[in-house]
């Protein structure tokens, strides 16, 4: 072989435009389909992002709510909070008391049995109203609240124990208790009273 003929061999034969054409068009098609995949992943990307901020932003609602929650409970379980209001009623009590002994409406003892219940104290649990039922001499309706139903059977207890004039039997005994929220309850009675 000469050195012609090796030169011969060693050339490229001629590219067809059809080829390069197909060369061109399958490198195109690869790109768009790298380019597809690039966009969906982008797309994908987003999608999740945006439903971790939303996830996110629920979890912060809830320990904001969870926070409301926690400080309400606190609130209620705060006896000192309830101090203020619960010597007012402890007060207006008083001022009732006083006014009924002046009227000479109820029998004698009776003015003494109002004394016990004003002076009745007992923690986490408070009166939030008293009435007196002059149709009926001696009947007593009283409302209040008590943070859970145990304080208030102790309560009950020390009310019979406070004084022998205090009621040992009720007419009528009504609790109720919402969920976070302090047990409310009503006792209407007949107070005995001692005769001088």
């Amino acid at each position: 072989m000469t050195l012609r003929q090796d030169i011969d061999l060693l050339q490229r034969p001629p590219v067809r435009w059809e080829d390069q054409l197909l060369r061109v068009e399958v490198l195109l098609v690869f790109l768009l389909i790298i380019m597809a995949i690039g966009i969906i992943a982008d797309l994908s990307i987003m999608m999740r992002k945006k439903q971790v901020s939303q996830q996110l932003s629920a979890l912060a609602l809830l320990e904001n709510q969870r926070q409301l929650n926690l400080s309400q409970l606190q609130d209620m379980l705060d006896p000192g909070k309830h101090q203020a209001e619960r010597d007012q009623h402890i007060t207006n009590l008083r001022k009732q008391l006083a006014i009924y002994t002046d009227q000479n409406v109820y029998k004698p003892g009776f003015s003494e049995s109002l004394q016990d219940l004003s002076h009745l104290s007992y923690h986490g649990v408070w009166l939030t109203e008293i009435r007196l039922d002059h149709s009926e001499p001696g009947s007593i309706h009283l409302e209040g609240q008590a943070q859970s139903s145990a304080l208030f059977s102790q309560y009950l207890a020390e009310m019979r124990n406070q004084a022998s004039a205090m009621p040992q039997k009720f007419r009528q005994v009504r609790v109720q208790q919402d969920q976070n929220q302090p047990l409310h309850f009503v006792l209407d009675s007949q107070l005995e009273t001692s005769h001088q």
